[in-house]
C-alpha cells in the first residue's frame, strides 16, 4: 500500500501542479536602476537591456548571450537588414570574434522570440514591430508584446486576489 501511495505522489510531481498547463508565457522583468553610467557604453546599455528582461541574471556572465544580442540588434537597426540564423553566426564571429554553435544561437533566438521581440519571417530574424507602426519603432514593439501581455497578467492576479480575499474573509 505504502508503494502505491509513493508511486502516486512522484507521478503527481512529475506532472507539476495541475495549473501548469494554464502558463502561456513566462516573463522576468527585473525593476532596475538606470543611472547615467550605464548610458555611457553600448555594453553596458546591452547588460542592463538583457538583466532588466531576464535573458541573463544578475551574477552570470553569460557573455555570448549578449554577443548574439549585440548581433540580432545591429543586424536590426544599424544595418537595416534581417539575417538567417547562419548570417549572424557569421557577424558574430566578425564581430566578436568568437564562433558560437548554431544550436546555441538557436536556443538564444528562440528565447528572444519568446519575449515577443523579435520574430522570424523568411528565415530571417527581424524586430517584432507593433501593428500600425513603424517597422524599426522598438518602444512601441515593445509595449505591444510585452506590455500588453504584462498588463492582462497583473489584471488576472488582481482578480484572483480579490477573489483570494473573498474566500478568507467567509
Amino acid at each position: 500500500m505504502k508503494r502505491l501511495v509513493c508511486m502516486a505522489i512522484m507521478a503527481r510531481e512529475k506532472s507539476g501542479f495541475p495549473e501548469s498547463g494554464l502558463v502561456r508565457k513566462t516573463y522576468c522583468i527585473r525593476r532596475l536602476d538606470f543611472p547615467p553610467s550605464v548610458r555611457l557604453t553600448r555594453k553596458s546599455l546591452l547588460r542592463w537591456f538583457a538583466l532588466s528582461i531576464g535573458l541573463i541574471s544578475e551574477r552570470e556572465s553569460r557573455q555570448t548571450a549578449l554577443d548574439i544580442l549585440d548581433s540580432v540588434l545591429y543586424s536590426i537597426f544599424a544595418l537595416r537588414e534581417p539575417m538567417t540564423s547562419e548570417e549572424l553566426l557569421g557577424l558574430i564571429k566578425h564581430r566578436s570574434d568568437k564562433t558560437v554553435s548554431e544550436k546555441l544561437l538557436l536556443y538564444h533566438l528562440h528565447r528572444l522570440a519568446e519575449l515577443g521581440l523579435i520574430v522570424r519571417k523568411k528565415k530571417r530574424y527581424c524586430f517584432n514591430s507593433a501593428p500600425k507602426s513603424a517597422p524599426d519603432s522598438f518602444a512601441e514593439g515593445f509595449n505591444h508584446w510585452v506590455s500588453a501581455d504584462a498588463i492582462e497578467t497583473l489584471s488576472g492576479i488582481e482578480s484572483a486576489f480579490e477573489e483570494l480575499s473573498k474566500v478568507y474573509k467567509k
